[in-house]
């Protein structure tokens, strides 16, 4: 199964959901994907980041609640 990210960007906010629209089955899971993320982007970081990234089968799961990521 493949697919893409879908994102928006409202007002400084950026909001990437899942490619699928749902939470897939472990077995459907053979890529990594971005179940859900939400952040505040300013110029050189993201605030206030929570998201969700699964690993292919399910055996890395990536979870953050409001942190700040930096961009190179």
């Amino acid at each position: 199964m493949k697919g893409k990210s879908k994102y928006e960007i409202d007002n400084g906010r950026i909001i990437i959901k899942s490619p699928y629209g749902k939470r897939l089955e472990p077995d459907e899971t053979t890529d990594s994907y971005i179940l859900s993320f939400i952040g505040s982007l300013k110029k050189n970081r993201i605030d206030d980041a929570t998201y969700s990234i699964i690993g292919a089968y399910e055996k890395e799961q990536f979870f953050g609640d409001e942190v700040t990521l930096f961009l190179e």
